[in-house]
């Protein structure tokens, strides 16, 4: 999961080509990190097949720490269910 995306080259760096799993949850209602834009561009470079969204702003884990927790319980449940036994 990505924290904090600033705008800048180390994003997509950090996020392509890497030997573990990336999910993103992003602050949809945030003024400035659009999920339109950059959010899509982590998705993209990332080979998301969603981005995880909550009615937040841009400092999601100050304001929504709760929702946070459950959004990870919920894409830990699927990992657990695609992991072969």
């Amino acid at each position: 999961m990505i924290d904090q995306y600033h705008g800048d080259d180390r994003c997509p760096s950090e996020i392509t080509d890497v030997s573990y799993p990336i999910q993103a949850i992003w602050g949809a209602d945030g003024p400035f990190l659009k999920l339109e834009e950059k959010g899509q561009e982590i998705k993209k470079a990332a080979g998301l097949s969603k981005i995880h969204k909550l009615s937040s702003k841009h400092f999601i884990q100050e304001e929504k720490p709760l929702e946070i927790v459950g959004k990870l319980e919920e894409i830990i449940q699927v990992f657990q269910h695609r992991r072969p036994q």
